[in-house]
């Protein structure tokens, strides 16, 4: 789980991807993030190659990833809103679904469903 904030070195965690399942990140309350970054937008692209899931939350109450378009640029970059879960609630439903066998199938096939 990482938390996004101005200046956040992208083109450092892009380095981790091949190890990763997954990556939560923590967007800006408003569900933005520095898409606006070409280092930020190339991590999306490297993940989407390397097919590791993007979840993205944020600690606002009823965001939804739409509302302005750093937010929109997310989602069309293929990344999973996370809705009303808060962080703690994304990493946990994040390493339950990654821990299963195929854990990447299983969590794009649950991501969106309430579980509990």
């Amino acid at each position: 789980m990482l938390h996004l904030t101005p200046g956040f070195p992208a083109d450092a965690v892009e380095r981790l991807l091949p190890g990763l399942d997954g990556l939560l990140l923590v967007a800006f309350p408003s569900g933005t993030a520095p898409t606006h970054q070409a280092d930020f937008r190339k991590l999306l692209a490297s993940a989407r190659s390397l097919r590791v899931p993007v979840m993205v939350v944020t600690e606002g109450i009823g965001v939804t990833g739409s509302e302005y378009d750093a937010g929109r640029e997310l989602l069309r970059q293929g990344c999973l809103w996370s809705g009303a879960m808060t962080p703690e609630c994304a990493y946990v439903k994040a390493s339950y679904l990654l821990g299963q066998e195929n854990g990447r199938e299983v969590l794009l096939k649950w991501w969106g469903t309430e579980l509990a």
